[in-house]
């Protein structure tokens, strides 16, 4: 049997009953606007961190103060400034919510006063020898199709999780994300290996459940986040990757890193990735763009020969 999963009134029952409601209110705002449900599970999981780190019972007396408390003591337990600044995104939304309702006057984040300076570091590909060694460990076809999908589609580990078998289209070979961060719908392309897989493992998968990848506890219900992370860490000991840093994410890191590597334009890419700027699709070209960096060393080559320095 599944578990019941906690609702949003029983989450939030340490709050003052207005309070509670205007958080109820505010997760069916984000179910309206078309919030994944990983999404919104995720925004409620920071708005809760940040009332129960401060012991807050009335989201309508949370000032600034408030807030710079939480990131002082935030900074003192250890916490990461990423993890703080996500925390802190989390309640801005939820304050834009109740001042766009009428019920605050203003936002208590201020993200020129409230926001942790951390290093800006770029998306992290696997190289290709690393991406041999993990495939050859992963047999199960099963997880096989599913680490493909992450790899040659660019899913994030929620979208794979959550994805219908009514995604699959191998007449157009696309795959539909209806589950995108966000709320972006897109189309993304399947390959030939990708394909194969997915059809070893359709051939195998038992049962009528509409995901892709059923939970093994219980068909209605997807492949959870967590199964899938730790397959991933089991993979990477197995090719003897365990210390490298690598994720599932990487693998979409990588996805995208090889399209850029083989002349995918910035436009597209953004598109096949669901970014909802280029900005965030600009990150990849900083570092691993392979065609730029040929440019420089053969332009470089020209010069040199030109110019030559004694």
């Amino acid at each position: 049997m599944a578990k019941r999963r906690v609702t949003v009134t029983e989450r939030f029952a340490y709050l003052e009953p207005k309070s509670r409601d205007a958080v109820v209110r505010f997760s069916r705002h984000l179910t309206f606007q078309g919030y994944a449900p990983t999404s919104i599970l995720n925004s409620l999981y920071k708005v809760d961190r940040f009332l129960r780190a401060g012991r807050l019972q009335d989201v309508y007396q949370v000032g600034g103060q408030a807030i710079e408390r939480f990131i002082q003591q935030s900074q003192q337990a250890g916490l990461a400034g990423s993890t703080i600044n996500g925390i802190l995104s989390g309640i801005h939304h939820l304050y834009r919510y109740l001042r766009d309702e009428g019920e605050v006057a203003q936002n208590p984040v201020e993200f020129r006063k409230h926001r942790v300076r951390v290093p800006h570091r770029l998306p992290r590909p696997m190289r290709d020898e690393a991406v041999r060694a993990l495939f050859t460990v992963i047999v199960p076809p099963r997880d096989r199709a599913l680490f493909l999908l992450m790899l040659r589609c660019g899913l994030r580990v929620s979208e794979v999780a959550r994805l219908p078998v009514t995604a699959l289209d191998f007449t157009q070979h696309t795959v539909r994300i209806t589950h995108g961060k966000g709320g972006i719908e897109r189309v993304v392309y399947s390959s030939v290996d990708v394909e194969h897989s997915l059809r070893e493992w359709l051939a195998l998968r038992a049962g009528t459940s509409a995901y892709l990848f059923p939970s093994e506890v219980s068909a209605e219900e997807p492949v959870s986040v967590r199964t899938i992370q730790r397959a991933m860490r089991r993979y990477l000991q197995d090719a003897g990757l365990g210390d490298q840093g690598y994720s599932p994410h990487t693998l979409r890191h990588t996805y995208a890193t090889q399209l850029l590597n083989a002349g995918v334009g910035l436009r597209t890419l953004q598109e096949l990735m669901g970014h909802q700027t280029i900005t965030m699709t600009m990150g990849y070209v900083k570092l691993y763009d392979q065609t730029k960096r040929d440019e420089y060393f053969a332009a470089m080559q020209r010069i040199q020969q030109r110019h030559t320095i004694r």
